[in-house]
């Protein structure tokens, strides 16, 4: 089941650069931690400090490999999903669909469309996931309920185990993803020919989201989505998130280096309080369509 409704080709060619800037800024400051603070080590030691992060580090070596730890795992998934964003966007240009809806979508459209929300998802948790270690980093007694607000805090500790099976799906490879997209089928979806070809072609042809945790999908995430599609904040919050980062890391850099800025300090602050402002009144959006 997804809930979408006459959301426009171009709506959701916007979804995907968001989602692209979004995974861009991540590669960006995984790049910084490297160049900047001499690698993983520095943030590494404080996954230990967190029961959820522990938890989803522990999947990740069982999963993936016990030589990865949870911020190399990321590095990974986050390439991986920067290279698969812009082949969804070639895939959404080229195709004579001009607007998606729920009546009309094929079994392949579907699959873009749950494969971009799966990415939302590890976007969102991601930034959170960086962004407690950045913080916890420069200041060991900050506490994780602290640094997110009621719905974030829910969000970080009830999600985690989804978050652990798109890293280690994410971290397969991106051509992995694309295939399962390329193997869904062109007819239009309905249940009586999604049993169908299921049966004959196997749940492969119908449906991305055996791989992608399907209980975890969010039906009504486009329609979310189209309400909210023309308000600004939804993106600035993105950008902001992203130059936040950048702005932690600098700060972490100048603890380490013995210097100080208050100005960067004050300006933290100030990206810390406009981001919770706007997450509120996203949030506040999208109360009124849980559907």
């Amino acid at each position: 089941m997804i809930l979408i409704k006459n959301y426009s080709k171009s709506d959701l060619l916007l979804t995907i650069d968001r989602e692209l800037n979004h995974v861009v800024g991540f590669k960006d400051s995984m790049k910084l931690f490297k160049e900047i603070l001499g690698g993983y080590n520095a943030l590494g030691t404080y996954v230990d400090h967190n029961a959820v992060l522990k938890g989803i580090q522990s999947k990740v070596k069982s999963k993936i490999g016990s030589n990865f730890d949870l911020l190399s795992a990321i590095e990974m998934g986050v390439n991986n999903v920067a290279s698969v964003l812009p082949e969804l966007r070639k895939q959404v240009s080229t195709s004579s669909t001009k607007t998606y809806d729920g009546e009309t979508i094929t079994f392949k459209e579907r699959g873009i469309l749950d494969t971009i929300s799966a990415i939302n998802f590890f976007n969102r948790y991601t930034n959170m996931v960086l962004d407690i270690l950045l913080t916890q980093g420069y200041d060991e007694k900050a506490d994780v309920k602290s640094l997110l607000n009621k719905v974030d805090f829910a969000f970080f500790n009830d999600t985690a185990n989804y978050y652990s099976t798109l890293l280690t799906r994410f971290s397969e490879g991106w051509k992995v993803v694309l295939e399962a997209i390329d193997n869904l089928s062109d007819e239009q979806v309905d249940d009586l020919s999604e049993g169908i070809i299921a049966e004959a072609e196997g749940k492969e042809a119908v449906s991305v989201r055996q791989g992608l945790a399907p209980h975890e999908l969010n039906p009504v995430f486009w329609f979310r989505l189209w309400k909210m599609r023309r308000d600004v904040s939804t993106i600035q919050v993105s950008q902001e998130q992203i130059e936040l980062m950048a702005m932690k890391i600098a700060r972490l850099n100048n603890k380490r280096s013995g210097t100080e800025d208050p100005a960067l300090d004050r300006q933290i602050e100030t990206y810390e309080n406009e981001i919770l402002k706007k997450r509120a009144k996203i949030e506040a959006i999208m109360g009124k369509y849980n559907g």
